[in-house]
């Protein structure tokens, strides 16, 4: 997500996926078209008419070569299939995750915050509002202003145990937002550099930080083997212990630093 997003003047905020599935209504045969290209595209779908063969679609690249992909099928399912074949395909998830799930970040960041998620839940079951899931907003985390992953603010949620335990009577899973950045005022900054479990800056040997919500940060390395046991110790004790799963938010790790290394599971 772009911050400060202005869709007059801004990039777009999210890119192209180039996939067409079409399906021929004559022969009833279905069939895909995968561009495989990062370049802007720009695609017409049966708006152009030519005085000779009347509407068309056109796809037009503005750079770089032109390779693309034909899959053909029975169904459109048999096109997707073999798409997938050729991209990868997620694990499918759980039931639950493809219900309605709801969020308000407000909700969290209220001083009551306990309080008002509980009155939530009452008013969904008042106004008889199926909901699978919902996604606790980064203000439980909270110490002042700024948000720190893996702690709990015990004056806006002084027990999450009964928290947790609200929402799931009432037949909603709990998902936390956590961030892959510690802010370099964090309570385990410090343990986390000892470790060498940062990116780290190669020149100086110490981590390289960068700019993230609420001031400046370091990245947790998963090719780091601290790193990644101290990922999966916080959020077994912070989050899964409360039976809450985990939600990873702001996941892209957008460093700056010419300098900046991961381990590269041992391979810098």
């Amino acid at each position: 997500d772009a911050l400060g997003y202005d869709a007059q003047s801004s990039d777009p905020l999210y890119k192209h996926w180039p996939f067409l599935i079409a399906r021929d209504a004559a022969s009833e045969v279905a069939y895909g078209l995968f561009y495989d290209t990062l370049s802007n595209a720009t695609f017409d779908l049966g708006c152009e008419y030519d005085n000779y063969h009347g509407f068309y679609r056109y796809c037009e690249i503005e750079d770089g070569d032109l390779d693309y992909y034909v899959f053909v099928g029975e169904r459109i399912r048999d096109v997707t299939r073999k798409f997938m074949d050729l991209t990868g395909r997620m694990t499918l998830g759980p039931r639950w995750s493809l219900g309605y799930s709801n969020t308000a970040m407000s909700l969290t960041d209220a001083a009551d915050a306990q309080a008002r998620l509980s009155d939530f839940v009452d008013q969904a079951a008042a106004h008889d509002i199926p909901i699978s899931a919902f996604h606790l907003g980064s203000g439980y985390s909270s110490i002042g202003r700024r948000r720190y992953v893996f702690t709990w603010n015990r004056d806006k949620v002084p027990d999450p145990h009964a928290l947790v335990a609200r929402f799931t009577d009432a037949g909603m899973r709990v998902v936390a937002n956590i961030k892959p950045c510690l802010l370099d005022d964090h309570p385990a900054y410090d343990d986390v550099a000892a470790r060498g479990a940062f990116i780290g800056n190669a020149a100086t040997g110490r981590p390289s930080i960068s700019q993230f919500w609420d001031g400046e940060g370091a990245y947790v390395d998963f090719t780091h083997p601290q790193g990644v046991r101290w990922w999966q110790d916080s959020l077994r004790r912070e989050l899964l212990d409360y039976g809450i799963l985990g939600w990873n938010d702001n996941n892209e790790y957008e460093i700056w630093d010419e300098d900046a290394v991961s381990h590269g599971f041992g391979e810098p």
